[in-house]
């Protein structure tokens, strides 16, 4: 096993980043709410792919509009159902029949009468010269595209919540002092709360993912971070130290909890297997 010291600091530091990850992650998710990036971002991406015209009266329907609250708009719609609500809507308002009602025939005749302009009307002439026609594929091959283009809305999502991430790190770093020199300075002198944190760190590493830990705001009173109200501001040593542990700090946590955790279960094994004993040295007769 092994007990250095060095080991248990860098356990103790990965095991704060991990908590202070969590807070990022449940900040972000707060803001995303009450923002609704999902959904905003979700209806901009629909409008990519049909157009502003179709989009409203997609998100007029009635099977999309019982997926969100009132006054709002869904954070999620199923492939099965934006097919559905897309061929619905284009056949109500060129033929005035449900879009399984029609022939082949009307089918073509119906995506022939949409506007050069919009976006769906190659879209849907490629999908229906393949079905043959044929509704049911027609609307599976729709199904497709459809979550073709969700795969780049996600990507939008995930590089906007990124900045949003690297924001929030700094916020919370900042609002809790987590200083990354400092951490690793009082987790290197005081045995007591290293021994704590270590224990706290081992316990973390045996659940399954991170989100198993426990409630991130109440485990973060026991780290060594927070405002203590006898911080030296005036003095520039302090602020040179601060400053460079809480960019250490932002940096880190804002890799991700995912991150961390996995990096913790690594050290954590490490630590408790410690390194192959060495063999004693054979006797010569």
């Amino acid at each position: 096993m092994l007990d250095h010291p060095i080991f248990d600091v860098t356990l103790g530091l990965i095991f704060v980043y991990v908590i202070l990850s969590l807070v990022c992650s449940a900040v972000q998710e707060f803001v995303a709410s009450i923002a609704a990036l999902r959904s905003k971002n979700l209806s901009e991406g629909i409008e990519n792919l049909v157009g502003s015209d179709l989009a409203k009266a997609v998100y007029d329907h009635r099977l999309v509009k019982s997926l969100s609250r009132p006054k709002g708009l869904p954070s999620y719609i199923s492939a099965e159902t934006f097919s559905t609500v897309l061929l619905e809507v284009v056949a109500k308002d060129r033929t005035e029949k449900s879009y399984s009602d029609l022939t082949a025939d009307e089918l073509k005749a119906m995506i022939e009468s949409i506007p050069e302009d919009n976006p769906v009307r190659d879209v849907l002439s490629v999908f229906v010269s393949s079905a043959q026609g044929e509704v049911d594929a027609l609307k599976t091959k729709v199904a497709g595209w459809f979550d073709e283009g969700m795969e780049r809305i996600s990507g939008w999502y995930k590089r906007r919540v990124k900045y949003w991430l690297v924001a929030i790190a700094a916020g919370v770093t900042l609002a809790t002092n987590a200083s990354t020199l400092h951490i690793v300075t009082v987790l290197w002198q005081d045995d007591v709360l290293r021994t704590a944190i270590v224990a706290q760190a081992e316990a973390a590493a045996g659940e399954e993912g991170p989100e198993a830990i426990g409630d991130a705001f109440d485990q973060a009173r026991s780290l060594p971070i927070g405002w203590t109200g006898e911080e030296a501001l005036g003095d520039a040593a302090w602020w040179l130290q601060s400053l460079i542990g809480w960019a250490l700090t932002m940096a880190a946590i804002s890799l991700g909890a995912p991150f961390w955790f996995d990096l913790l279960g690594k050290v954590a094994k490490l630590r408790a297997s410690g390194g192959r004993p060495e063999r004693p040295p054979q006797q010569t007769a």
